[in-house]
């Protein structure tokens, strides 16, 4: 089939080759970004929830949020991983 191409649609092909391989890079970029600010945003505003409740003197209410929110990370990390482990190695 190659040798039915001119150098022109060779070039062509080849650009527009290029041209995906440089938007998936750049989707790859941004969702890298994505969940960068993601997990540094989460931390944050749990540490400003902590410092808002303890300036207030609601420590006892900030021991049961905690609690709740180690529990629903702990969870979530618990499932995700159980579906990673689960999946077919096809779909990797």
């Amino acid at each position: 089939m190659l040798d039915k191409l001119n150098t022109n649609q060779i070039d062509k092909l080849l650009d527009q080759t290029n041209e995906e391989s440089c938007r998936q890079h750049d989707l790859d970029l941004q969702q890298n970004r994505m969940t960068f600010v993601m997990l540094l945003s989460i931390p944050i505003l749990v540490l400003l929830l902590c410092f808002v409740f303890l300036h207030y003197g609601k420590g006892d209410l900030l021991r049961e949020i905690i609690a709740l929110l180690v529990g629903l990370g702990g969870g979530g990390a618990g499932g995700y991983t159980l579906g990673r482990a689960s999946r077919r190695r096809t779909d990797v």
